[in-house]
Formats: C-alpha cells, sequence, structure tokens
C-alpha cells in the first residue's frame, strides 16, 4: 500500500469512529446513509465542522418531521448544509416546506 492509500484508509477510519462517537447506534447516520456521510466526511479539511453542520441541519429537518426519520433525511441534511451552511439552512429548509 503506498503512503497516499494508506493516509485516505486512515482517514477514512478515523472519521468513522468519530461518526460512532457522535451518533447513537439506532441514528439514521449509522444507516443506509454511513457510506455516504462518511465520503462526504472524507472529502473535507475539517470532517468533525462538516459532520457537526450536517447533524445541525437534520435535527431543523426533524424538528419539523418528528416521526420521519430515514436516510434520506440524511441525504436531504448533507446537500442543505453543502449548498450553504449553516447559515442558509432555515432559508433552504423552509423551501422545502413551502
Amino acid at each position: 500500500m503506498n503512503e497516499k492509500t494508506r493516509a485516505l484508509a486512515e482517514q477514512i477510519a478515523s472519521d468513522q469512529e468519530m461518526l460512532k462517537q457522535k451518533v447513537s447506534v439506532f441514528n439514521e447516520f449509522r444507516g443506509v446513509a454511513f457510506t455516504p456521510v462518511i465520503t462526504k466526511m472524507v472529502l473535507q479539511d475539517n470532517p468533525e465542522a462538516y459532520l457537526d453542520g450536517v447533524m445541525s441541519v437534520y435535527q431543523k429537518l426533524r424538528s419539523i418531521h418528528k416521526l420521519t426519520a430515514s436516510p434520506y433525511m440524511v441525504m436531504a441534511a448533507l446537500t442543505i448544509y453543502e449548498n450553504g451552511g449553516s447559515e442558509k439552512a432555515d432559508w433552504n429548509i423552509a423551501k422545502l416546506v413551502v
């Protein structure tokens, strides 16, 4: 294994551990959406800040749809966060619920 591959493998393992520590076993982030979330984290300069931002958006979505936890909501949170960050999350979410 070359150095780049080794570094990437270490980053993936580190991000997986971070995600596991931040969310419970039954959280949607650890289900079907686990792989896309980890992949997006690995591509970030600051994976922890990225995860915190996405989880913040996810919580806002969950507050609107309390009984609708699904991998699709995690994917929506990823998309909303990537299109404006936490600052524009409320505005983007408002567009969704109209």
